[in-house]
């Protein structure tokens, strides 16, 4: 992304721990990979939520979340050569707002080869009057999976993996765009 060169750039890792800022602060991880392990949390409530790898941003069994309670939610920005979010994680930005017509946050996914969401959710359902954000993810490829609990012959239920942008209020749902070019 131009910002690292080709040397020097580390692992930055965060494994079975919290990071947290204030409302409406950013929290920005950078580095030759980026590594969320084993019910790490990131929070940043109403706030910004970046991370940036010059190779793989790697989600294991963690949450990203920049929602706020009662409020609007935050962005969630993740780029890199390789997206991976896996393993029952949870990324969110869901608004609790209760202002009629108010914007929700986003989540944006940028990856130069591949994303891959693998029996995880990002999610921006709006939860009071405010309306739901936008996730956007662009890569030249990328790969939606539910992971082995998933069975093509049940009957359709809610399931906590995949892109959600919904209400279950009065604010209005988001938008899904997916852009998957050379």
């Amino acid at each position: 992304f131009g910002f690292l060169s080709e040397s020097g750039a580390a692992l930055l890792a965060v494994d079975r721990s919290a990071l947290e800022v204030p409302d409406g602060e950013t929290l920005e991880l950078v580095g030759g990979d980026v590594s969320l392990t084993r019910n790490a949390a990131l929070r940043a409530p109403g706030g910004d939520v970046r991370l940036e790898a010059q190779q793989q941003v790697g989600v294991a069994q963690s949450l990203v979340d920049v929602g706020r309670a009662e409020d609007t939610s935050g962005t969630i920005s993740i780029r890199g050569g390789r997206i991976v979010i896996e393993k029952s994680s949870l990324v969110r930005a869901e608004n609790e707002s209760s202002a009629p017509a108010r914007p929700g946050g986003s989540v944006e996914i940028e990856a130069r080869n591949s994303v891959l969401v693998d029996a995880s959710l990002l999610s921006l359902t709006t939860h009071g009057a405010g309306n739901a954000g936008a996730i956007d993810v662009a890569s030249r490829e990328i790969t939606l999976r539910q992971g082995l609990a998933f069975d093509p012959l049940a009957a359709p239920q809610e399931s906590p993996a995949g892109l959600r942008a919904e209400t279950t209020s009065s604010g209005s749902g988001g938008e899904i765009r997916l852009r998957a070019d050379d």
